[in-house]
């Protein structure tokens, strides 16, 4: 299966900055606002916000979602490392 064995590398990749403060890294990289980024991936601006802020962690499902949606280019390069 494609996600197994890959939440640790996530978490490593985060490292000490959370997923939210990752996916606010990423979102920033490729020039999107918080409302565009939400739009793109199909939430709320208030839950990027919070999401970015580390109110709630991001699973791994989601978050490799959301860098399909995004074609953030590194997405393989996190995951298969």
């Amino acid at each position: 299966m494609l996600l197994e064995g890959k939440k640790e590398k996530l978490q490593n990749a985060c490292g000490n900055m959370g997923s939210g403060k990752y996916i606010k890294r990423l979102r920033k990289e490729v020039g999107l606002t918080q409302k565009q980024f939400a739009e793109k991936v199909g939430i709320a601006q208030g839950n990027v916000s919070d999401l970015e802020r580390n109110k709630y962690d991001i699973t791994l499902s989601k978050f490799i979602g959301f860098c399909k949606k995004l074609k953030f280019k590194d997405f393989n390069k996190i995951i298969n490392e």
